[in-house]
């Protein structure tokens, strides 16, 4: 799976780009320690400062590389490591730019890569509470902090790529804002460069392309000898990516840089493969206790069914009970009645017998 000519061919430097012919075998300037080492190594300083330049729009003079780890507080408190941290004391700001190859354990396009936006979060407010206090009345003098997040993988999935308007598809750049837009704060910035456009980038003639658009093009495809040429192209039309190039050529023709490489590909294939298991067992539970939630809906429900049922038979039994009681009621007084009914007939014999015998009576006197 890393094997270093499966991902890298050979292919010839064009005598445009430099004096003589030779085949290089270019490593991939979007692999975490390739990007990092064309970004800060000596003689990088142009490539940085463009690169920060470009992405902020922003012409910077001076950009110096500075520690990349923050302090902790105590012995319990994770210890976080940046992979480039840089500042421009002129302008009073600082930045930490980070290559993200690969998504971070538990994301996906479902989520929107909710946990490396979470990360990008905590990155940038670290790094940013971490510069010296001045006094409670001077915050505001603190330097900018600026995290910018170039990402191997298509991090905002609802966001189409528009030629017209290039930079705002393959960058995305949050602040502290409100709902409908008015500003709190610039001192923090999360950005976000998406470099899985660049095949599509890579189409264009090189004079149309934006300055961002290059970036994207050559830390997106300088693995692929297919867009060599082209690479070679935007690096001549701009400086900071010739020495970037330079830097990365140097750096694939160095064997030790080679075999580190190939250990930090091993190395990443293997998390990437325990990463995907785990993502994996992870996908299995979530649908092993969505199913076992779903039965056990199911089975609240047929209880509540049954519930139902029985208060309907509970409430018919009743229903049942009051018309029998009601039925007894409609007989005893059936009953009275005939009684009633009895006397009534007897009272009529008795009146007819005194009738009779008061005509008898009569007849007997006369």
């Amino acid at each position: 799976m890393c094997k270093d000519d499966d991902v890298r061919a050979p292919y010839p430097a064009s005598e445009e780009y430099g004096k003589e012919k030779v085949v290089v075998r270019t490593l991939p300037a979007s692999e975490d320690g390739v990007f990092k080492t064309i970004l800060t190594q000596a003689g990088a300083e142009t490539t940085l400062r463009e690169f920060t330049s470009d992405i902020l729009d922003f012409q910077f003079s001076d950009i110096t590389v500075t520690k990349n780890d923050v302090s902790v507080e105590n012995t319990s408190d994770k210890r976080v490591v940046f992979d480039i941290v840089c500042t421009s004391k002129i302008e009073n700001k600082q930045f930490n730019i980070e290559m993200q190859t690969y998504s971070m354990l538990g994301d996906n396009s479902f989520n929107h890569h909710i946990n490396l936006r979470a990360r990008s979060v905590f990155y940038v407010s670290k790094l940013h509470a971490d510069q010296p206090a001045r006094g409670n009345d001077n915050y505001h003098k603190f330097m900018g902090t600026f995290l910018i997040c170039v990402c191997n993988y298509r991090v905002f999935e609802w966001k189409k790529y528009d030629y017209n308007k290039a930079n705002y598809s393959i960058l995305e750049h949050f602040l502290y804002r409100t709902k409908d837009g008015k500003e709190l704060s610039d001192m923090t910035n999360v950005i976000f460069v998406d470099l899985t456009q660049a095949k599509k980038i890579a189409t264009r003639p090189v004079e149309e392309m934006t300055k961002i658009e290059k970036w994207v093009v050559f830390f997106g495809l300088t693995g692929n000898p297919l867009y060599r040429e082209k690479i070679e192209l935007i690096a001549n039309s701009k400086e900071g990516i010739k020495v970037a190039l330079q830097n990365l050529d140097n750096i694939s023709t160095n064997e030790d840089e080679r075999i580190k490489f190939r250990q930090r590909r091993k190395e990443a294939d293997a998390l990437a493969i325990k990463n995907n298991l785990v993502q994996s067992l992870m996908t299995d539970i979530a649908a092993f206790k969505f199913k076992a939630a779903t039965a056990e809906a199911k089975a609240a429900t047929a209880e509540a069914e049954i519930a139902a049922v029985k208060a309907e038979v509970a409430a018919f039994k009743f229903k049942a009970a009051a018309a029998e009681a009601k039925v007894a009621a409609a007989e005893a007084e059936i009953a009275k009645f005939a009684v009633v009914n009895a006397e009534n007939e007897k009272l009529k014999a008795e009146i007819e017998d005194f009738k009779t015998k008061f005509v008898e009576n009569v007849e007997t006197k006369k």
